[in-house]
């Protein structure tokens, strides 16, 4: 009779840890990866050990000397980015969600919510814009919100489009 109970309670926990890593907290961060708090290592803590990843960027796109963002990619949740140098180029600065994630906000928005679920969520966005992305050149709507939040759909239309990325920014990326 305990071990049953035992199990059911241990049971009980995983899932509210898997909820708990698939949160989505506005300006913040996804559970307990906290933008500008976080490092790397902690994403493997949480998540599990994975590959971390170097992307060198131009000096073109960052500033006179360019840099290498070193990421981690969780299957289910998104990426967990640094562009910083420097000591803290282990520090998480992006966390983007992409078609794959699971993760929701505690009231249920994520990818493949609507424009409505957006601005019931998050309230009006500081800019609305379409932008041509990917390689297909088709037109998308961008929702940002501050320097901290950017929510991209498949499409222009606010009545059918979806979202299919989401992107949480350090407000000091440097």
């Amino acid at each position: 009779m305990f071990k049953l109970i035992g199990l059911i309670l241990f049971t009980g926990l995983l899932s509210i840890q898997k909820e708990n890593t698939h949160l989505i907290i506005p300006k913040q961060g996804v559970g307990s990866i906290v933008l500008d708090t976080s490092y790397l290592k902690d994403v493997m803590k949480v998540y599990g050990e994975k590959k971390i990843r170097k992307k060198w960027h131009k000096p073109v796109e960052f500033g006179l000397f360019g840099k290498f963002e070193y990421y981690i990619e969780v299957e289910g949740v998104g990426c967990f980015s640094t562009l910083s140098s420097g000591r803290n180029k282990r520090i998480i600065k992006t966390i983007t969600l992409d078609s794959t994630s699971l993760c929701k906000t505690k009231n249920g928005f994520g990818i493949g919510s609507n424009y409505r679920s957006a601005i019931n969520e998050l309230g009006k966005p500081m800019l609305k814009y379409n932008i041509a992305r990917n390689s297909d050149r088709k037109m998308r709507m961008v929702l940002t919100y501050g320097h901290y939040l950017d929510i991209y759909f498949d499409g222009t239309d606010t009545l059918t489009s979806k979202v299919e990325e989401i992107e949480l920014i350090s407000s000091d990326l440097d």
